[in-house]
């Protein structure tokens, strides 16, 4: 077999600004943010953004960039096109001095990609090299001389405005720096990665790009046939987006919607706190029956079929019969019961399982994050697939 492949004259971009000097980091910029985007809007998710490979052709006068070598690309294909699906991919597969945090802990989006070209960005502005093994000097932001995820992971409260982007322009340089992020939900998406203007806004408008519905001011709620469905993550996000007032869906950026939503949300419902206690692992089981969702009834749940019966012969496989009332795990649920009313002097409910309490202190909400997290892992009601790790 016989590739023919399109022959880019100038070489690769980090030998071309290395020659030719930072005169053309916007246009590259531009170009590149372009190009990612456009792999995101199909499903895409690149992995290994450096500037070894992006590659340069056309004139040194008119230079253009394209993003080259998808040998560690991840074909998705529909899954993360819409507000309501999280893809989370696992294998950390990166460049060391542009992967990002999360791809070493085996569980990232394709948000990693915003992350590299972040720092793809920052250090052509900075004109920052370090000197690879080989001996070249490559394009890179180099901290305490270590890779910024490295650093990060280290100090994940760092302010990189301390050490990066010096004299660069406000506007610029808080675009960059959101994209460098150590929470990959802070960062922009790949289309709101926009050079010109530099911060774009979507205010009022109706972008025809499958990634920004947050500008959708009514959102179609899938029409339930079953009660699990009808509570599930997709319709019951939908109700809730079109019963959230204006100004918070006209949030021009992520980091902007968020802050709306504390700001005219947080108000009307009581905060819950306490749900990011505990491991990771433990964390993604009590988000999935939060949602009503487990491994039991995930696949009558998908298909939208029916409502699926608890072995135990009752008529409805709830996350309220599964925690409080199914006679399958009664023993469990005695040792989960009498933690709970030790520490709190009362009855466990769901939210409280699951939410935690602001009635109560930390220390409290933890111990029974602690104990429900067995309980899970007991009945197997989901199949764990890794070890859970502590973060």
């Amino acid at each position: 077999m016989w590739l023919v492949m399109e022959f880019c004259p100038l070489g690769t971009m980090n030998d071309f600004l290395l020659k030719n000097g930072p005169s053309y980091n916007m246009r590259f910029m531009r170009q590149i943010a372009s190009a990612v985007a456009y792999l995101h809007d199909r499903g895409i998710v690149h992995r290994d953004l450096k500037p070894d490979n992006v590659l340069v052709t056309g004139t040194k006068k008119d230079p253009i960039a394209k993003v080259a070598d998808f040998g560690l690309a991840k074909v998705c294909g529909s899954a993360f096109q819409d507000i309501y699906s999280q893809y989370y991919l696992h294998t950390d597969m990166a460049f060391i001095w542009y992967g990002a945090p999360e791809v070493w802990d085996h569980h990232y989006t394709e948000k990693c990609d915003v992350f590299s070209m972040g720092v793809l960005f920052a250090a052509m502005l900075d004109c920052s090299t370090i000197v690879s093994d080989d001996g070249n000097h490559l394009i890179a932001v180099c901290i305490h001389g270590l890779p910024l995820a490295q650093v990060q992971r280290q100090n994940p409260r760092i302010k990189l405005a301390d050490h990066i982007l010096n004299g660069q322009p406000d506007t610029l340089k808080q675009l960059i720096l959101s994209m460098m992020s150590y929470d990959y939900h802070a960062r922009p998406i790949a289309t709101e990665v926009n050079m010109t203007p530099l911060v774009p806004s979507t205010r009022g408008t109706q972008s025809s790009s499958r990634f920004l519905l947050r500008n959708s001011t009514h959102l179609h709620v899938p029409r339930c046939r079953t009660q699990t469905y009808k509570t599930s993550f997709v319709p019951y996000t939908s109700s809730l987006w079109n019963q959230l007032p204006q100004v918070v869906k006209d949030a021009p950026t992520l980091v902007a919607f968020k802050s709306e939503c504390k700001k005219h949300l947080l108000t009307q419902r009581e905060h819950q706190t306490y749900r990011s206690l505990g491991s990771r692992q433990s964390n993604i089981y009590a988000a999935r029956l939060r949602m009503g969702w487990s491994q039991l009834n995930s696949t009558l749940h998908k298909m939208r079929i029916k409502d699926k019966k608890c072995d135990c012969g009752a008529s409805s496989e709830t996350v309220s019969h599964y925690l409080l009332h199914c006679p399958l795990y009664s023993d469990l649920r005695h040792n989960l019961t009498s933690t709970v009313q030790h520490l709190l002097q009362q009855q466990p409910t769901v939210p409280l399982l699951l939410q935690g309490s602001t009635a109560h202190n930390l220390s409290a909400n933890k111990q029974v994050s602690d104990a429900l997290y067995p309980y899970i892992v007991t009945t197997k009601r989901f199949q764990l697939r890794h070890p859970p790790t502590n973060h």
